[in-house]
């Protein structure tokens, strides 16, 4: 089990190396266990391939694992002398949590959501009339930048609830915010060095362009979102946004401060990552 948060300024290839290398000091991972695929761990960590195969290359240059031609990457052999004593770990369940969650009236984890408000019956029904409709469909390998036919969807969605005017060809679906960034940075860093974030603020974004060797510069939030003034003395050329729902403050940002950073961007030549967080709830204060 891997657990990746955004404390420090340790690269997340290097958190997960560490964390495999505890696993195999202290016996978890025994000599000849096969390591999960860098497709497979790259997906259940929501972290680029690139990310996982720095920390595989890592542990391969150090010895603590070996590869084998059309295998993969196995644990090596680790003197006993060297092996550790398992940590103790202290782990809340999912249940525990959520009955200490009972004690309040109002939860505002922003990772928490009311068990009701997922439609599961409707959700079950859609499934199951996917897997009759188009079995071969699910079977074949799908296209890297998203299936063309969800896309699709996307573009309609987008077109009739934002009125967001694009085709499926310009969308691109990834396996969450990390993932996306992740594809991101490296593409940006062709052209541009530093990145601005909100302050306060998610720590993804940051976390994800640092380790793609971008300068991250923080810039304050007032009551209507980031502080343009502020952005400008940053000299960034690439943004970091959340606009309908400040995370963590809430703030909504109006639509003549939009315009404003959109004429910002022009000006600089800059990039604006809109993360459109949250946009589906009305924040009423």
């Amino acid at each position: 089990m891997f657990i990746l948060d955004g404390q420090g300024r340790q690269p997340l290839h290097n958190k997960i190396c560490n964390q495999i290398k505890n696993q195999i000091l202290t016996g978890e991972l025994p000599p000849t266990t096969k390591l999960a695929s860098i497709k497979n761990l790259s997906s259940e960590l929501s972290v680029s391939r690139n990310t996982v195969e720095y920390a595989y290359q890592q542990l391969y240059a150090e010895g603590y694992i070996h590869s084998k031609p059309r295998s993969g990457y196995f644990v090596s052999p680790i003197d006993p002398e060297f092996r550790q004593s398992p940590l103790r770990q202290v782990c809340t369940s999912l249940k525990e949590g959520s009955e200490d969650g009972k004690s309040f009236a109002f939860d505002f984890h922003p990772a928490r959501l009311s068990p009701g408000s997922f439609p599961v019956n409707l959700w079950r029904k859609l499934y199951i009339d996917c897997l009759k409709d188009d079995q071969n469909h699910l079977a074949s390998d799908g296209n890297q930048q998203g299936d063309f036919d969800l896309r699709c969807e996307i573009q309609r969605y987008l077109s009739r609830s934002r009125g967001v005017s694009c085709d499926p060809e310009q969308i691109v679906v990834c396996s969450g915010l990390q993932d996306s960034l992740s594809i991101l940075a490296p593409i940006l860093k062709e052209d541009h060095s530093k990145l601005a974030v909100e302050d306060p603020g998610y720590f993804v974004p940051k976390a994800v362009f640092r380790n793609h060797s971008f300068s991250i510069t923080t810039v304050s939030v007032n009551s209507d979102g980031l502080d343009l003034e502020c952005l400008q003395n940053t000299k960034s050329t690439v943004v970091y946004v959340t606009p309908s729902h400040q995370f963590p403050l809430g703030y909504v940002m109006p639509v003549t401060k939009r315009l404003k950073l959109i004429d910002w961007a022009e000006s600089v030549g800059g990039v604006i990552i809109e993360d459109d967080y949250d946009w589906l709830y009305k924040m009423i204060r």
